[in-house]
């Protein structure tokens, strides 16, 4: 029944029909484990052929590569060959072309010199009047150069008298200016004292004040002391006589205070004023000192005027 049913499936005239029939009859013949052996001794030497393949192949793909560069290679050297090719073809066109110049050259160069010779005078004799027009120019500069040289001369006298005088007011002007620094810094000493000074005249004024209100306090103790002395039995000649007393010492005291607050209000009005004159000074002082700035500097701006206009003559000649 298998066998029908292998030959139903595989005819017997097939490739496959013939394997197994071989294989049925090997298994007839011989037993088992010897199919085995000579089945792995086949897959041995199948694997072998197998990895021979393989270097096969992998020889093959080593020879297409190499094929392949020899390809380019040879492209290369078929391009490089054209290039050449054309390069000597445009060399031998180059060639016949500058055979052909040469020739030509030959009839044209007689005519060719006559031509550049007379061009040649030609601009010899155009020299020779440019040169001439040029000598003439340049005797008139030198004529021109001279009278310049009298005029820069004239400036360079003038410039250095102007910077000898300007040099002097200016030392002039310095001295000045630090003479009114020092009386500036002397007259600021002054209002300085005069602020110390005023500072003690009012410090004495606050004492007279005291003063006063002590001495009218006082007073007011005597008034107490006079009514208390009429109403005891005291002598009243007695003490009128020392109420007396008590009135003219403080009497005087209060002149002599009131006198001190006097003088010391004459004293600090006399302080005041000279202190409005001393920064009235000082304001002058201060104009002063900025109008001799502005000519200096007017000064100097002179001074370099002259000297750039001294520069570019110089530069002109």
């Amino acid at each position: 029944m298998a066998l029908n049913t292998f030959y139903k499936e595989f005819p017997p005239n097939s490739d496959e029909a013939r394997l197994k029939e071989e294989v049925r009859q090997l298994l007839e013949e011989n037993d088992r484990s010897y199919l085995e052996s000579a089945l792995k001794s086949e897959m041995d030497h199948l694997k072998k052929r197998q990895k021979f393949a393989n270097e096969l192949a992998r020889q093959k793909r080593s020879m297409e590569q190499t094929i392949a560069e020899l390809s380019e290679e040879l492209k290369h050297r078929k391009n490089t060959r054209m290039r050449k090719k054309e390069a000597c073809h445009d060399l031998d066109e180059f060639i016949k072309r500058k055979r052909q110049i040469d020739e030509k050259m030959k009839v044209d160069l007689p005519e060719m010199r006559l031509a550049s010779k007379k061009t040649f005078y030609e601009r010899l004799k155009n020299a020779e009047e440019t040169f001439d027009e040029k000598r003439k120019e340049i005797e008139k500069l030198k004529e021109e150069n001279d009278a310049l040289a009298v005029v820069v001369e004239s400036l360079q006298n003038e410039y250095e008298s102007m910077h000898t005088q300007i040099t002097v007011e200016r030392k002039e002007k310095l001295e000045k200016i630090n003479s009114i620094l020092e009386t500036n810094q002397s007259f600021a000493s002054e209002v300085d004292d005069l602020h110390v000074r005023l500072e003690v005249v009012v410090r004495e004024k606050s004492t007279l004040q005291s003063s006063m209100i002590a001495l009218k306090d006082q007073l007011s103790v005597y008034e107490v002391q006079y009514e208390h002395l009429v109403s005891s039995s005291v002598n009243p000649e007695d003490v009128q006589r020392l109420l007396d007393k008590q009135k003219a010492d403080s009497e005087a005291q209060m002149g002599r205070l009131q006198q001190d607050k006097t003088e010391a209000l004459n004293l600090r009005v006399k302080l005041e004023k000279e202190l409005a004159e001393l920064r009235s000074r000082h304001v002058s002082l201060k104009k002063e000192v900025s109008d001799l700035e502005r000519a200096r500097t007017v000064a100097e701006k002179k001074c370099r005027k002259a000297q750039e206009c001294l520069h570019k003559m110089s530069q002109d000649i």
